[in-house]
């Protein structure tokens, strides 16, 4: 495990720098490549089953041990332009494909190093990047054919959530990361739960919530059915054993309606005041009689439940949860969780608009469960026996989740452990002589890119990079074309027979992003440090 403290860490003196100045030419491509790689070399040591974790020091002295790329890249302090630029290449990849941050970085920095030896040699940077446009087109075709190459996702097979392919996509996300031998059970859960809130070919992830627990193994994570609110009931007196409950939804505070002019102005007398507390006494018990008149047995308040008509709730056995706000919790999810329509105010309730759930609640101070087995809504509860244990689990978790889905929508799957990165390069080499002039040395470099994966998740795992390239090509030199790295034995195997595939569209998106990144710094031939002052008086 490395350890990463940001600026006082002379690793980083390309990366957190203040004074980039005003650099031309050479000096400004050298310091942008400089950089972009010693942001690469950051997670490098991270790719694959035998990559090691990072613990992140932030300035407050708290404490992040991950290997999640992105994770790493958004907890530091960088400072230099082409940096930041390639650090916004993992961001695009967990938005566009949710997995694959370090290997897009990877491929960026391997793209800019490739291209700096070719202008080195005279090799002028409009040709690079004409060259690496053109391979990562020609890419995406040969990843095309070779995802027809492994066993598509069959639209028949979505329905059962044990599918052996999507449980094989799902078991590579999780593998390396901090799930302790816990993969198989927690792939598992992550089919249960897409499939749960699956709509043909489309994972719909916006009800499907994740929340980490610390005080278990990862092995006790649990999918509900429902949601998850840490808000306990407003009054202790109230139940939260319920099953087959009517559940109200409201939107804004339960409270009770302004007082009167009459009643305000005479608030100067005892008398006064008697009046007004007896007529909010009946104002409270009138919002009361309104909920349970419609037979609802269960509250769920967006904003704050006003303490009187809390008491009379808790007095006729109706549980309420208020501020659910304060959660995060999404006012469409737990419409989809309940069945039930929120309402702005109780006034406007109606039996039509009340749900149906079952309500339960761990331990005498723990989060409530409400639960609706016929609801669209579910929550994976993922468990870790520490605060940052739970937290690295649900990060392994979310990006299982999100490569599933992809793969149910787009279909695509290809073998990993370095197999579709070694195929692809033969490809792209044996295509580069199709390439006129300069472009196809730039074509060949990003074949050689490619290859860092291979040779990293070799390295990563002990082995030496390159007897592991030479075999991995004399592999697919016979056609092996799923042939990858066997961390076990050091040698070659099958990576799809073995069951370590991935999406498609994960690598897909890793090559564009990281060919656009690479494109995008080689065309840059001047940095200029601007101050705010200056930009600000430019500008206009």
């Amino acid at each position: 495990m490395s350890e990463r403290r940001g600026r006082g860490d002379t690793r980083f003196a390309a990366v957190a720098t203040d004074d980039v100045g005003h650099l031309r030419g050479a000096d400004a491509r050298s310091s942008n490549v400089g950089a972009a790689r010693a942001v690469a070399d950051t997670v490098r040591s991270t790719l694959g089953p035998a990559g090691l974790d990072t613990m992140l020091v932030s300035e407050r002295g708290s404490v992040t041990v991950t290997n999640d790329g992105e994770t790493i890249l958004k907890s530091m302090d960088v400072d230099h332009p082409a940096a930041r630029v390639v650090v916004e290449v993992a961001k695009a990849q967990a938005t566009a494909a949710g997995d694959g941050t370090t290997t897009a970085v990877l491929f960026a920095g391997e793209l800019l190093r490739g291209a700096d030896r070719l202008l080195d040699h005279g090799t002028p940077p409009a040709a690079v990047v004409t060259g690496y446009q053109w391979a990562a087109d020609r890419l995406l075709d040969e990843l095309d054919d070779l995802a027809d190459l492994a066993d598509p996702v069959d639209p028949a097979d979505l329905d059962d959530p044990d599918d052996d392919l999507l449980r094989r996509v799902a078991e590579t996300s999780l593998t390396g990361k901090a799930v302790e031998g816990h993969a198989g059970v927690l792939a598992g859960l992550v089919l249960d739960a897409t499939a749960a809130v699956r709509v043909g070919r489309v994972v719909d992830l916006d009800y499907l919530e994740l929340v980490a627990r610390p005080g278990a193994s990862a092995a006790a994570s649990e999918l509900r059915r429902g949601a998850v609110l840490d808000a306990g009931p407003v009054a202790d007196s109230m139940p939260t054993d319920l099953a087959g409950a009517r559940v109200l939804v409201l939107q804004e505070t339960f409270d009770l309606p302004e007082p009167e002019t009459e009643a305000r102005v005479a608030v100067g007398t005892a008398d006064g005041r008697g009046r007004l507390r007896r007529r909010e006494t009946r104002r409270a018990r009138d919002a009361a009689d309104r909920v349970t008149d419609l037979g609802v047995d269960v509250v769920l308040c967006h904003e704050r439940v006003d303490d009187r008509i809390a008491a009379r709730l808790a007095a006729r056995g109706v549980l309420a949860v208020e501020h659910l706000e304060r959660e995060g919790v999404d006012l469409g999810f737990l419409q989809e969780v309940t069945g039930a329509t929120a309402v702005s105010g109780s006034r406007h309730a109606t039996r039509d608009s009340l749900g149906r759930v079952d309500v339960s609640r761990e331990g005498s101070n723990g989060p409530l469960y409400v639960e609706n087995p016929d609801g669209h809504g579910v929550t994976l509860v993922v468990r870790g026996s520490t605060d940052h244990v739970a937290a690295e689990v649900e990060r392994a978790v979310s990006d299982a989740v999100d490569v599933v889905a992809r793969t149910v929508r787009d279909g695509r799957v290809v073998a990993g452990a370095g197999a579709t990165e070694t195929e692809l390069a033969a490809r792209l080499r044996a295509a580069a002589p199709g390439v006129d002039g300069r472009p196809q040395l730039a074509v060949e470099a990003f074949a050689d890119a490619l290859e860092a994966v291979p040779t990293t998740l070799a390295r990563n795992a002990g082995l030496d990079p390159v007897d592991a390239l030479v075999a991995l090509r004399a592999a697919h030199a016979d056609g092996r074309t799923a042939a990858g790295v066997d961390i076990a034995t050091g040698g070659v195997a099958d990576a799809t027979a073995a069951g370590v595939v991935q999406p498609a569209y994960v690598l897909e998106q890793a090559a564009y992003n990281a060919a656009k990144v690479a494109s995008a710094l080689l065309k840059v031939d001047e940095v200029i440090s601007v101050g705010r002052r200056e930009f600000e008086t430019g500008a206009g």
